[in-house]
This record gives structure tokens, C-alpha cells and sequence, in this order.
């Protein structure tokens, strides 16, 4: 007998659209149980352009990379180019508060690039809605999500690290975008604060303020009774699962049984919280 998880990753299904905001770093490690799903879109001024598909694609269905910068208006601007890649941002630092601490390095500025910028509405419009939005930013976080807030709602997961000091002028910090994304229909699911040491810090060890935090938000289809359609409940399950949120999930499951939008023996298996521990086997690939 056909296992019931097979629904999930049936012949010709729409892959898992991720849009992923500064992403030198890359996609975080935890996604990879979903590569062979996941249609990937990176944008950073700092990376090479590409489009590959097969060998060439790292796993994924389908990689791309663009090397334009993410703003809240398109149009030309000027990247501070910092001594750490990772630090450089469209606004400049905000030297009162990160000189106090001791990664203050990581923000000198090393060069002034003129880069082109696109809006996170205009990337969804290009590329198709994303499923999943990645933001690491460098203080723009804030406006990005405001500005093209339509294109933030549709999506079923969104992953910020967002500042919760203003390390750079202009930077919003975190309390105002938790708001906003709940009033978009999503519930936070995870969040880790992320410190520094203060710049003159030189005894024992001490606690130390968070500084950032990296949240991870889902969809609450469940909390607001919606009825996504097929594919998008679909998406969203295989996300509970990679990102370790089976509890969410098993809720989530029984919600799209009782609404139609999965089989009845789907729903039923993944009803049992015994069904979320294994690893799934989905044809050609297995999930963990």
C-alpha cells in the first residue's frame, strides 16, 4: 500500500518558492532536507548573478542569484561596504550605539558602491510570490516589510534577524515589525536573541544584551479557519517538518483534513504525533 506522505510530493508539484534577502551567507543549513523542492531566489549586491538548474544548482530544483539590493523604493543608492561583507548595508552605521560594543569592527567602512535596488514586491512579481522570505538586511528589515506588506502576507514563512538596538541610522528595530506580522496572519514560532560583549569588558564572563534576534513566523491557517488551497498546505507541512515544528504541524494537519485541503489518510497520518519523529520518504528524496 502507497504510503499516504506520497501527497506530499506528488509528479509535477510547485515547488517551494524561497526568496532570500542578503544572502551572502547563504541558506541556512536547516533547509536542506528540502533542497530538491525548493525553487531558490538570492538577492545581495555583494554575490555574482547565476541561474542554474541540475548539477549545478546545489541540490536545489533550481538556484538563482541576483546582485542587486533590496530597499523599500527601486532605483540607485549607495552600499557601505563594511570590513565585514555581513555588516554592509544602504544606511550607515549608527557609531553612539556600536562603538559601545565589541564587534564595532565589523562595521568599518571599507568602500562606497553604487548598486541598483528592486523592492520585495517587484522580486515577487519577477520570480513568482515567494512561499518562504529570508531577511537579514542590516537594519532595513522594518521597511522592506512595510513597503510590500501584500507580497509578506502571501507568504507561509517568513525568517527575519532583525536588530533589536539601532546599529545603523535609519534602522527600525525589531518591536515594530512584531506587530505588524501578526496583524498579517502569522504566529512567531521561534525566536533567539543573539549578544555582544561591551566594547570594555574585560573581566569575568558576564551576561550580555541581545542585540539581534533571528525569528522564525508561519502562517496561521489554523488560528484564522483559512482553506489554503492544495499546494499551499502542502508546502507548509513539509516546512513544519524541516524546521522541527511538529507540533504545529500535527495541528495544522488535522485543520486541512477537516477542511479538505489534504486526503483524509494524509490527515490521519500526520495526525499522530508518532508520524512527525521518523523521516519521511517522499519518492526520490527522503525528508529527515
Amino acid at each position: 500500500m502507497a504510503s499516504p506522505l506520497l501527497e506530499l510530493a506528488p509528479p509535477g508539484a510547485e515547488p517551494i518558492h524561497v526568496l532570500d534577502v542578503g544572502c551572502a551567507g547563504g541558506l541556512s543549513e536547516r533547509w536542506d532536507g528540502l533542497r530538491p523542492a525548493i525553487d531558490y531566489v538570492g538577492c545581495d549586491p555583494l554575490v555574482e548573478e547565476r541561474d542554474h538548474r541540475g548539477t549545478e544548482a546545489q541540490g536545489f530544483a533550481r538556484l538563482r542569484t541576483r546582485a542587486v539590493a533590496v530597499a523599500p523604493n527601486p532605483g540607485p543608492a549607495t552600499l557601505h561596504v563594511a570590513a565585514d561583507p555581513e555588516c554592509s548595508s544602504l544606511l550607515l552605521p549608527n557609531w553612539p550605539v556600536v562603538s559601545r560594543f565589541d564587534h564595532a569592527w565589523r562595521f568599518a567602512g571599507e568602500e562606497e558602491r553604487e548598486v541598483h535596488c528592486t523592492t520585495l514586491a517587484a522580486l515577487a512579481r519577477e520570480h513568482g510570490q515567494p512561499d518562504v522570505i529570508e531577511l537579514e538586511s542590516q537594519g532595513l528589515e522594518y521597511q522592506l516589510i512595510s513597503s510590500s506588506l501584500e507580497a509578506v502576507a502571501d507568504a507561509l514563512c517568513l525568517e527575519v534577524e532583525a536588530g533589536l538596538i539601532e546599529h545603523y541610522v535609519g534602522e527600525y528595530p525589531y518591536a515594530l515589525i512584531d506587530p505588524l506580522l501578526r496583524e498579517s496572519g502569522f504566529s512567531l514560532v521561534e525566536l533567539t536573541g543573539l549578544h555582544s560583549r561591551r566594547r570594555a569588558w574585560t573581566g569575568l564572563d558576564s551576561r550580555h544584551q541581545p542585540l539581534w534576534c533571528e525569528v522564525t513566523w508561519l502562517r496561521d491557517v489554523v488560528g484564522r479557519r483559512e482553506r489554503p488551497a492544495p499546494d499551499r498546505g502542502r508546502k507548509l507541512l513539509l516546512i513544519c517538518k524541516v524546521l522541527g515544528h511538529f507540533a504545529y504541524g500535527q495541528e495544522l494537519a488535522c485543520h486541512l483534513r477537516e477542511v479538505g485541503s489534504i486526503s483524509p489518510e494524509l490527515g490521519a497520518h500526520l495526525g499522530s504525533p508518532e508520524s512527525w519523529a521518523g523521516p519521511w520518504r517522499l519518492g526520490g528524496w527522503e525528508l529527515c
